[in-house]
């Protein structure tokens, strides 16, 4: 009781600092549309679809609201587009985790193409997330202007030195990807796969902060902390 408690005093703070998080029902998960039903309870508004839905929400809210605070935590989702397609998405985006991710795509046609080539639609997420990473140009490499070209593929920005590279790009455009991939993410130091949030493992060794891609190569550098460490770390505390 005193965590439930807890929970809704937590929940309405939040509520009170930012936006409402979830675009679907806490109950169905269906889309909440332009007309939910919003009740308050103890204080903490809450979203659904119907009445029905309002009905087993209040006969156990604390599923429900553990879920409505587990959302207000993550982060909001990189990208405004289809990381399939390239269209904007919208209110009927189709939602879903794969691979330890949250994905949004236009269409369930485009579900099932991400599905099939999920490494690199889901590295467009990731790299969405982070900071652009390069001061050069993807293509010649050369240092970019103070107002570089920018360049839209499938949805994705990228920065060029100008038409030329443009060009050059779109005629391999999954090479030029790689470079940015690459860019984007360190490298662990054990296996040399590029290190992704959803799977880093952070291990401090005198007194430095070392990323290697997962659990396993957390205990190889443990073992043999020597043979990995000419690797640059990744991060410094």
């Amino acid at each position: 009781m005193v965590r439930y408690v807890v929970l809704l005093s937590i929940l309405a703070s939040l509520l009170s600092a930012q936006d409402y998080p979830l675009e679907t029902c806490l109950v169905k998960g269906t889309p909440l549309g332009n007309n939910p039903v919003v009740i308050q309870h103890q204080g903490v508004e809450v979203r659904l679809c119907c009445n029905s839905c309002v009905k087993r929400f209040r006969a156990d809210p604390q599923p429900y609201l553990a879920a409505l605070h587990a959302a207000m935590q993550e982060p909001a989702y990189p990208c405004d587009f289809c990381v399939v397609s390239g269209d904007p998405l919208d209110a009927d985006a189709v939602e879903f985790r794969h691979d330890g991710i949250e994905v949004k795509v236009c269409s369930k046609d485009c579900k099932k193409l991400y599905k099939r080539r999920d490494t690199f639609f889901g590295d467009k997420i990731r790299r969405a997330a982070v900071d652009y990473p390069l001061q050069t140009c993807l293509v010649d490499s050369a240092a970019l202007p103070d107002e570089p070209f920018l360049h839209t593929h499938l949805g994705e920005q990228l920065r060029l030195c100008g038409p030329d590279c443009s060009s050059a790009f779109d005629a391999e455009p999954e090479r030029f990807l790689a470079i940015l991939h690459e860019a984007s993410f360190p490298s662990c130091p054990v296996c040399d796969d590029p290190i992704l949030d959803q799977y880093v493992e952070r291990i401090h060794h005198q007194e430095v902060l070392y990323l290697v891609c997962e659990r396993s190569c957390a205990k190889k550098f443990n073992k043999r902390p020597d043979k990995y460490l000419p690797h640059p770390p990744p991060y410094d505390d």
